[in-house]
């Protein structure tokens, strides 16, 4: 333990040992590559978040006037090719 370092704690009424300190400082070192690391996760949690909704938006249907679905031909989980009809649209009259 430093000088200043025992003088100061001598003054509060604390003395820890070279031991103590180190372990001490240990764990200080292991929090703090704890919450590193849990930000590491945080961040492959949010990146994957943001992958699932773009796929999500990209198999989304929207339909590009007002309406009433007159038609349904296709189920979910089928198959849909490219500009293949999946449902009818009744437009709503203005």
């Amino acid at each position: 333990m430093k000088v200043r370092d025992r003088q100061r704690a001598e003054h509060i009424g604390v003395i820890i040992s070279s031991e103590e300190r180190r372990t001490a400082e240990l764990e200080v070192t292991r929090s703090e590559q704890d919450v590193h690391s849990k930000k590491a996760e945080l961040e492959q949690a949010r990146l994957q978040v943001q992958r699932a909704e773009t796929i999500l938006r990209m198999h989304e249907i929207r339909a590009p006037v007002a309406g009433t679905l007159s038609g349904i031909y296709k189920q979910k989980g089928e198959a849909v090719r490219a500009l293949e009809a999946v449902f009818q649209i009744r437009v709503a009259e203005e």
